[in-house]
């Protein structure tokens, strides 16, 4: 029993390196080709996925598997892997780790390119799954990608960049709880 487990856990932390190496190129291959923009002055009407209409910002917590999304007095609670909650929790509590892990080195990748995090926000469900799209910038060129929400939250809370969810979210899959 226990040698399957440690096979599942290896194999779960390949497809987490070969995710973000994907993200990587993703990212890389899209900042060469999205048109220019002014990220100081910008445009909504040129970007309007920028738009934060009916969005939130969300205040992030973990308690073991379990992530909490909270805004505006609703809890939406989702499950993650161990891995994954360790590393939102090592950037909820500044821990910085001896080695770097998968969030950690994307935030390096992304510093050593200047690519900046504008924001995350956490867009939509769809087979029982959230939807999150990650805003990044340089150069004034921005990119937009779709990505697993507990990556972009790790990722976001490494960097400061703010984290948004969609109110419909809220409403009809959270908890209220104020």
């Amino acid at each position: 029993m226990k040698k399957r487990e440690v096979k599942s856990k290896h194999y779960e932390k390949i497809l987490i390196i070969t995710l973000s190496i994907l993200l990587l190129i993703s990212i890389l291959i899209n900042l060469f080709v999205i048109k220019d923009f002014n990220i100081i002055n910008p445009n909504l009407k040129d970007l309007p996925e920028l738009s934060l209409k009916d969005y939130s910002p969300l205040e992030v917590e973990v308690f073991e598997e379990r992530l909490v999304l909270k805004a505006n007095c609703y809890a939406v609670i989702g499950t993650i892997t161990q891995d994954l909650s360790t590393s939102i929790n090592d950037a909820l509590n500044n821990n910085i780790n001896e080695r770097p892990n998968t969030h950690d080195s994307l935030k390096n990748i992304l510093n050593s390119f200047n690519i900046k995090v504008i924001m995350v926000k956490v867009t939509e469900i769809r087979d029982k799954n959230f939807l999150a799209n990650l805003y990044l910038v340089r150069n004034n060129k921005i990119i937009s990608l779709d990505i697993k929400p507990s990556d972009a939250i790790a990722l976001a809370l490494r960097v400061n960049a703010p984290i948004y969810i969609n109110n419909g979210l809220l409403k009809e899959y959270g908890t209220k709880y104020c």
